[in-house]
């Protein structure tokens, strides 16, 4: 992952997601970034990771109740929502 520094007007890396995975809803929350679902290129995941910008660290959260790809991830009220996407599998 990267994040753009525009006081140095430069990307610079911060901590990898702990598995590779494309095709995922992110959001922001509590000064937070949110990494749901996706895919690992073959399969749909139900993971969900929570970056914390200040102590370049990824932790594991609580999964989906189901697989999703391409899926829209929205906050509202201090409330995260997952949205549309589709599970591979069963497509």
């Amino acid at each position: 992952m990267e994040r753009y520094d525009a006081a140095k007007d430069a990307w610079e890396k911060v901590a990898p997601l702990s598995a590779p995975r494309s095709a995922f809803g992110a959001c922001a929350i509590n000064g937070t970034i949110l990494a749901v679902g996706g895919s690992d290129g073959h399969m749909s995941q139900r993971t969900v990771e929570r970056y914390n910008p200040s102590t370049n660290r990824w932790t594991s959260m609580p999964g989906l109740t189901t697989r999703r790809e391409n899926l829209g991830v929205a906050v509202f009220d201090g409330q995260v929502f997952a949205a549309g996407g589709f599970d591979r599998c069963r497509v």
